[in-house]
C-alpha cells in the first residue's frame, strides 16, 4: 500500500510501504473511528498501525486551509513502562514535529504544567501516571480533548 496525502508521507518520512499487518488494518486504522485491537508479535509494525491512527486524528482535526487545530484534540498513548514511555515519546516526537505538533512524556519522574499541557498535542503517560491525571477534577478539560487513547501492551495492565 502507498502512502497517498501530505500528512501521511510527512508521519511515514522513509517508509516505501506498509508491511503485511499494516496494510490489513489501514483502511480501520486511517479512514475510521472504529476500535481496533492488535494483536502481533514484537517487530511486527504495532507502533506503525497507531501511527496510522494518530495520523487520521491529526487530519480530523485540519482546518479548510489545511492548517492543523492543535488545540482541538490530544492524542494519548499509555505505556506500560518508564522506560517504554521515553521511547514512544522520542519516536512519535521525531515524527510528529515535522507537522509542527509537540508529543510530551508524563510519567512519575516527569511534570508538566498546564500550560505545557495545553500546548501538547500527544502526552505519552503511564498506566498510574494516566489514573491519577483522570481522577484529578481540576484536568477535565484535558480528557474532554482526547480523540484517541493508545494502550500498548494492553495485557500488561492490571484491572482493579
Amino acid at each position: 500500500m502507498k502512502f497517498g496525502p501530505p500528512l501521511g508521507k510527512l508521519g511515514f518520512e522513509g517508509f516505501k510501504e506498509l508491511n503485511t499487518i499494516q496494510s490489513i488494518v489501514f483502511e480501520q486504522a486511517y479512514h475510521t473511528v472504529e476500535n481496533l485491537l492488535i494483536c502481533a508479535p514484537t517487530g511486527a509494525g504495532k507502533t506503525n498501525i497507531a501511527m496510522l491512527s494518530v495520523l487520521k486524528t491529526i487530519r480530523d482535526h485540519c482546518k479548510s486551509d489545511g492548517t492543523i487545530d492543535k488545540n482541538d484534540f490530544k492524542i494519548i498513548y499509555i505505556a506500560p513502562m518508564k522506560a517504554l514511555a521515553a521511547e514512544m515519546t522520542e519516536n512519535f516526537s521525531k515524527r510528529l514535529s515535522k507537522l509542527g505538533l509537540k508529543v510530551r512524556e508524563l510519567t512519575g519522574d516527569t511534570t508538566l504544567t498546564k500550560k505545557e499541557i495545553a500546548e501538547t498535542q500527544m502526552l505519552v503517560l503511564t498506566p498510574e501516571k494516566w489514573d491519577v491525571v483522570t481522577r484529578k477534577a481540576d484536568d477535565e478539560e484535558l480528557t474532554s480533548l482526547v480523540r484517541l487513547l493508545i494502550i500498548d501492551e494492553v495485557h500488561l495492565l492490571r484491572m482493579f
